[in-house]
């Protein structure tokens, strides 16, 4: 279950990969969702979205769920960094496409690092930045 686990946080760091050349595409589709929700009131249907936005829409979906189980895991810390950058980088993302770039190059650096220390470098990063 743990090397399952680690697979979707590779999945992950993919799709942060994928997010910084598609930029531009993915700062439109928010923008576009944010005026739809205010003109109608509601979320768009997923059935109107084209293939890269649903591949899009979807793989935050299961990144925010991998993010929320690894609150549980032995590198919870690192979890925590993304959760507390996107909560910091939610409200100017919207705008510009470069912070959706810086944005998804810090948290790809930070899954990867995840992944090397569960299975190569081992460090104990609550001990090591709480002691």
């Amino acid at each position: 279950m743990e090397h399952l686990f680690y697979f979707m946080v590779i999945l992950c760091f993919l799709f942060e990969l994928f997010k910084i050349p598609n930029a531009t595409d993915i700062c439109n589709f928010i923008r576009k969702n944010n005026e739809y929700k205010k003109v109608n009131g509601k979320v768009p249907e997923y059935s109107s979205f084209t293939p890269n936005q649903k591949t899009f829409y979807t793989m935050s979906s299961v990144y925010t769920v991998v993010c929320l189980i690894g609150l549980f895991s032995s590198q919870w810390l690192l979890f925590l960094a993304i959760f507390l950058q996107t909560i910091v980088m939610v409200f100017i993302r919207r705008k510009y496409p470069v912070i959706i770039k810086i944005d998804s190059t810090i948290s790809a650096f930070i899954l990867l690092f995840i992944v090397i220390n569960k299975y190569h470098i081992h460090l104990d990063l609550f001990n090591l930045i709480f002691n």
